[in-house]
């Protein structure tokens, strides 16, 4: 991995938290693993790559919650705005953990809230359901564990730090219902603070024909594990993980 990197000029957590947006607007692609190297390949003077202890791919665990009627996952499914996902997310190679709540508003905008935490745990504390109240309506009591997922995470910073791409591999997901893995995929998502035409990014994978679809970590992960979920909107991209 250091190999594939060594012509990027690297940046720090902390460097890299300029790029952090509140407020955003993304894109999301898959690719098939094999297209990664020529990808970084192409971006090597335009972008920054983030390290952290001499590492440049972070391990990540985030578990999902949702309520009893799993509102998070058909709204989602629904194409229902404004829509939310709750996720408690274990940042392993910091040790930094956040209890966050990711909005869709209505503007099709992605708003995040996130509290820290000072350890990871499967329930929702009262301060943590006093946060989310701040946000949404639906009760706390009414959330629970609805599946983990785990995967590892490459950051790439644009020089101008207008932008922040992620690349997620070794996407696993398990619940109760069992435990799937997608390791021959990468998720890559491009992230700016307002639509930006000038991404050197969206350029190359336009390239190699590659195009903006949508890919929820949460509930694609439901809807590979539970054939019972209602997943008509979802049919065509699990036929290529089936």
């Amino acid at each position: 991995m250091k190999e594939l990197f060594s012509n990027y000029q690297e940046c720090n957590l902390e460097e890299a938290r300029k790029v952090v947006f509140s407020r955003r607007v993304d894109l999301k692609y898959v690719i098939p693993l094999e297209r990664l190297e020529d990808i970084f390949h192409a971006l090597e003077a335009d972008y920054h790559v983030v390290e952290y202890n001499n590492m440049q791919s972070l391990p990540y665990h985030t578990l999902y919650y949702d309520s009893v009627n799993n509102i998070s996952y058909l709204d989602h499914h629904n194409k229902r705005l404004p829509r939310y996902k709750i996720r408690k997310r274990s940042y392993e190679a910091s040790g930094d953990v956040f209890l966050e709540l990711k909005i869709k508003t209505n503007k099709n905008n992605t708003v995040k809230r996130r509290l820290p935490l000072e350890k990871f745990e499967t329930g929702i504390s009262e301060k943590e359901a006093g946060f989310l109240r701040e946000y949404i309506h639906e009760a706390a009591g009414n959330l629970s564990p609805a599946i983990g997922i785990w995967f590892d995470r490459i950051t790439l910073v644009r020089k101008d730090y207008k932008e922040r791409c992620t690349i997620d591999t070794n996407y696993r997901v398990k619940n109760s219902l069992g435990e799937r893995n997608l390791g021959d995929v990468a998720i890559i998502e491009v992230k700016h603070e307002m639509f930006d035409h000038s991404s050197k990014m969206k350029k190359v994978l336009k390239g190699i024909r590659a195009y903006p679809q949508g890919f929820s970590k949460y509930c694609m992960g439901r809807a590979l594990l539970d054939k019972n979920l209602k997943r008509n909107n979802f049919k065509m991209k699990l036929r290529l993980y089936n």
